[in-house]
């Protein structure tokens, strides 16, 4: 998987690659401390969702077979993964 998110994440823009290597340190091994932080992933994992969505549909209108769809959508998969387990530690925590 690690490769395909290489090969993913060659053919983005530089701005992208940017704005992802910017947000990767603070989501990734980032834990969720207080009530702001909290709802700022519920936020997000809402945004994730509507996005993994949208992409799905629009691949889907390209033709790509659903392997093909799985290997774009599963680093999507995995970040929305990891914001919901870290809002499930946050819960338990609390």
């Amino acid at each position: 998987m690690a490769q395909d998110f290489d090969k993913l994440r060659n053919r983005m823009t530089p701005e992208r690659r940017e704005r992802i290597d910017r947000m990767a340190p603070e989501m990734f091994g980032a834990t969720i401390n207080g009530r702001g932080e909290h709802l700022d992933a519920v936020r997000c994992l809402a945004e994730a969702n509507a996005r993994i969505a949208q992409r799905e549909r629009e691949l889907k209108e390209t033709g790509l077979s659903p392997d093909e769809i799985k290997r774009v959508l599963d680093p999507m998969r995995s970040f929305h993964l990891h914001i919901k387990e870290e809002i499930e530690r946050y819960k338990k925590r609390e």
